[in-house]
């Protein structure tokens, strides 16, 4: 097991184990080394007994607190759940394959694996089966962690739920205790992560930047690089990453050569990181490292990697010149941070920096501000709370070990795999270690006994997870069918309407037919009509706010409102439209004849607008 746990493949266990016996000149020819299948069976008796430590730890070690998080792996969801102590170890209880990232998927697996730990203890124990060790290890665990994303703050909900109506049903005297006992006694404290909320502050300066910067300065737009919604500072600090950082661009990068200039500088520590793999605040990060380096990568772009001539550099390498070489992104910001007078832009742009996060820390962490949850609690709360971390960094380095594993090993089978981390991060090894070489033994024979039970179980678990991911994706196709069969009706709905109204071609046609309509109901509903036919039947272009025939901003378009879009969606149109003859190839009551028609009266318009 512990070459296992030291990264040694199945296939080459024989082979360190002869060439071990060698270098200790021990005669190895009449030894029979453990075949692959042998191997196979060993690594299943490594969740096995980290099962049973487990069991006899996690149910013994009080105020626990529960880090959760899922993510994806070559598009396979997967959860994965650890404990901390008072001591803040680390404690893995199961990492699990799952068929959706939904809180309720994620509970189901945690019950699962619950009940995984709670029948290894019941077939290593000598004692009494106990069918309430998954109840105690659920009533140790006091608190959670996670990150702010919707499934965890539901899956942190529906676990409260779930524990506290399985110590109501199992706990002992439970009835018997006071109300407020009770609630204490079943309160979890749910924490969130500070470091992903540091990370998210990225994403709202970006917003910020848009403000002020809505469009690159002069000279500096390169639309094959930029990405849509990102402001024209961050697209300066990515670019810039891509062509520096280590294994950020391989093709047009140029991390070695900047890395041996810099050296030559006397500069040998090596600041810009690639985004991809990293999860930091790119904007404090990374842009104060090419801010401090600036001057050495505009000298080294024009006179080491151009050769004097910056015409030779390619697209990505020029961007990044262009961004920074461009005199508003240094020179007039350090002579109004040098000189003796405020700056009026930049207090405006620090203003609203501090205004957005001020708005965001007030509604992240309100728990921790004044009169928040977290702030009532008293001295007799702190033994509680000893076992929580402040970041939520556990789960991912698990993912990142999974990642490893599944790269390096992709045949490898979910069972080895779990295996192989759960035994590695509880260094069940070192606990093997500290028990009797009898206990052992018994232990490792009772788990070898159990190793078909344990793939048979493995087996079924993946064709329910096959079964269910067929019923997921049966789900998702009738509801497209149910969307598509909605959408088709409605299209068929507003031709009909329109065969009676006849479709408003230009502004004095609007102005008559309204003025032929007395109740403002049957106005708005009539331009509704048609509002809605030119988007959702011809499909025609336009901003967004053209389309809004209800509400605006939570305010409701009046006849104006609604009757200048319809004019302006006219007007965009020009001379183009539709005659009437061609809507009645819509009249076919068969909803296929209706599609074909629909297409007929696109193709129609399409060619209207040539």
């Amino acid at each position: 097991m512990e070459l296992l746990n030291a990264n040694v493949a199945f296939e080459k266990v024989s082979s360190v184990m002869s060439s071990v016996m060698k270098l200790c000149n021990v005669d190895s020819r009449n030894n029979i080394f453990p075949k692959k299948d042998y191997v196979s069976t060993i690594s299943s008796t490594r969740l096995f007994v980290s099962q049973a430590h487990a069991a006899i730890v996690c149910s013994e070690q009080e105020n626990q607190t529960l880090y959760t998080d899922e993510t994806k792996k070559n598009g396979q969801p997967y959860g994965v759940f650890v404990t901390t102590n008072e001591d803040k170890k680390p404690f893995l209880l199961g990492l699990r394959q799952m068929s959706n990232k939904a809180a309720q998927t994620q509970l189901d697996v945690f019950k699962q694996i619950l009940g995984d730990i709670e029948l290894r203890y019941n077939q290593v124990t000598t004692n009494d089966v106990n069918n309430k060790l998954s109840i105690k290890i659920l009533q140790n665990i006091k608190c959670t962690m996670s990150d702010r994303a919707a499934t965890q703050v539901s899956f942190n909900q529906l676990l409260e739920s779930y524990r506290s109506s399985m110590l109501q049903e199992h706990l002992e005297n439970y009835n018997l205790l006071q109300e407020p006992d009770q609630m204490l006694l079943s309160k979890m404290y749910n924490f969130f992560c500070g470091l992903h909320l540091l990370v998210n502050i990225a994403e709202l300066m970006n917003s910020v930047f848009n403000n002020f910067h809505k469009d690159p300065p002069e000279g500096t737009e390169h639309p094959e690089i930029s990405l849509k919604g990102e402001s024209s500072v961050l697209n300066a600090v990515r670019i810039a990453s891509k062509a520096l950082a280590s294994g950020a661009d391989e093709k047009n990068g140029v991390y070695l050569e900047f890395k041996t200039y810099l050296q030559r500088q006397q500069i040998n520590k090596y600041e810009i990181k690639p985004f991809l793999g990293n999860r930091f605040n790119v904007v404090f990060h990374n842009a104060g490292a090419i801010y401090h380096l600036r001057s050495h990568i505009i000298h080294f772009f024009k006179n080491v990697k151009g050769e004097g001539t910056p015409g030779k550099l390619n697209q990505l390498l020029k961007a990044v010149l262009s961004c920074l070489q461009n005199d508003t992104i240094m020179d007039d910001i350090w002579a109004s941070l040098v000189s003796n007078h405020n700056d009026e832009q930049c207090a405006a742009f620090l203003i609203q920096m501090c205004s957005a996060t001020s708005k965001a820390l007030s509604q992240k962490v309100k728990d921790h501000l004044e009169d928040g949850q977290h702030t009532q609690y008293s001295i007799d709360h702190n033994k509680t709370f000893n076992s929580v971390l402040p970041h939520n960094k556990l789960p991912e380095f698990i993912f990142g070990h999974l990642d490893w594993i599944i790269k390096h090993r992709p045949n490898a089978s979910r069972l080895a795999n779990e295996a192989h981390i759960v035994y590695n991060v509880n260094k069940t090894g070192a606990w093997l270690n500290q028990q009797t070489e009898q206990n052992v033994q018994e232990l490792i024979n009772k788990s070898k006994l159990k190793i078909k039970d344990i793939k048979i179980t493995e087996k079924q678990r993946l064709l329910d997870l096959k079964n269910e991911l067929e019923r997921i994706s049966r789900e998702k196709e009738e509801k497209a069918k149910r969307i598509l069969i909605k959408k088709c009706n409605e299209k068929k709905k507003l031709v009909e309407h329109i065969l009676k109204l006849g479709l408003w071609d230009n502004a004095r046609k609007v102005d008559q037919e309204l003025t032929k309509i007395k109740f403002i109901k049957n106005k708005r509903e009539v331009l509704k009509t048609q509002i809605k036919f030119r988007q959702l039947v011809l499909e025609q272009p336009g901003e967004k706010t053209l389309f809004q025939v209800s509400q605006v901003n939570k305010k409701q378009v009046t006849i104006s409102q609604l009757t200048k879009n319809l004019k302006t969606l006219i007007k965009k149109l020009g001379n183009a439209a539709v005659p009437t003859q061609i809507l009645e190839h819509t009249t076919a009551e068969d909803l296929h004849d209706f599609g074909k028609s629909f297409l007929f009266i696109k193709m129609k318009f399409s060619k209207s607008l040539e």
